[in-house]
């Protein structure tokens, strides 16, 4: 990011993380934000200057697919975390792309390891 900052996603056991750093890796006041339940694979920063984050939240028994988008300025929600159906099986998403229109194109694979994809507008919601 601009001015020699970082951000660093990632899983802690029970919650998806994200860090902002400085050069010289220290914690950026605010951060690391924590989003319960969540495991993180992805992240982009988006056209709106959003990070977006993919992977998958525990319903309590399987992972639904799950896409969050935070104000990198300060990690706070810039649009309401999604959840997409996932069936009977668990489902997360690894891979996040940005299109034209600033929706997304999300892609993963349940347990049996059938595809998945996903084609979202800007605030995440399911385009059928």
């Amino acid at each position: 990011l601009e001015n020699n900052t970082y951000l660093l996603i990632g899983t802690d056991g029970a919650s998806g993380k994200v860090f902002k750093l400085d050069a010289s890796g220290n914690d950026l006041a605010g951060w690391p934000v924590s989003l319960p339940n969540t495991v993180l694979y992805k992240g982009l920063v988006t056209n709106k200057g959003r990070l977006a984050l993919t992977g998958g939240i525990s319903d309590g028994v399987s992972f639904l697919p799950y896409l969050a988008q935070l104000k990198i300025s300060d990690g706070a929600a810039a649009v309401s975390p999604q959840t997409y159906p996932a069936g009977t099986l668990s489902r997360r998403l690894y891979y996040l792309a940005q299109t034209r229109d600033d929706g997304f194109i999300l892609g993963g694979e349940d347990e049996s390891g059938s595809t998945l994809f996903i084609r979202t507008n800007h605030l995440g919601q399911l385009i059928l």
